[in-house]
């Protein structure tokens, strides 16, 4: 999808047009905000919220070409952002530089559940140990990377991962026990 001059202005103007494209980026973009918060409720707020930094930054542009991937940054960011906020709000812990790694096989588990009971398992972790899992775990960056983005200390955010990796090594085995 291109957006020129003459669909941006058609897209300011024509609110049928305008729901059109709330849903295109519902359906396409809707997963960033969902896989970093607990509830559909709070994604749905941060999706509504970058779309319309999307919606107002949309004029300032001449062409967009790659709409999805001009339109995901925005909705990652502001992600990002509303993550940071809220774990700022939160009090502060001194976390041990070093924490135990184990290692613990669980394929039995995971081989008996489907993607959707993996999602719910990893969904209900507390939001902090959710955004913190989901920066490293799926989207691959690394403790540093995650510290600067939601303004964390390192050690916090490899405590967060590890309490996560623990809440979720639990939850796995009730499946396992099944």
């Amino acid at each position: 999808m291109i957006l020129d001059k003459h669909t941006i202005q058609k897209l300011r103007k024509d609110r049928v047009v305008q729901k059109q494209f709330y849903n295109y980026l519902y359906e396409n973009l809707f997963h960033i905000p969902n896989r970093y918060y607990k509830t559909k409720f709070l994604a749905e707020e941060i999706f509504n919220d970058a779309f319309i930094k999307i919606f107002n930054s949309i004029e300032k542009e001449k062409e967009i070409v790659n709409v999805l991937g001009w339109c995901s940054k925005i909705m990652f960011n502001t992600t990002i952002d509303s993550l940071r906020k809220e774990i700022k709000q939160k009090e502060r812990f001194i976390f041990p530089e070093e924490l135990p790694v184990t290692e613990s096989s669980l394929s039995n588990a995971l081989d008996h559940l489907s993607s959707e009971e993996l999602f719910k398992c990893i969904q209900s972790l507390p939001q902090d140990q959710l955004a913190v899992f989901s920066l490293f775990e799926i989207d691959g960056y690394s403790h540093n990377e995650i510290s600067s983005m939601i303004n964390i200390s390192v050690s916090n955010s490899r405590y967060l991962l590890h309490r996560a990796k623990k809440e979720l090594r639990v939850k796995l085995q009730t499946f396992k026990i099944k």
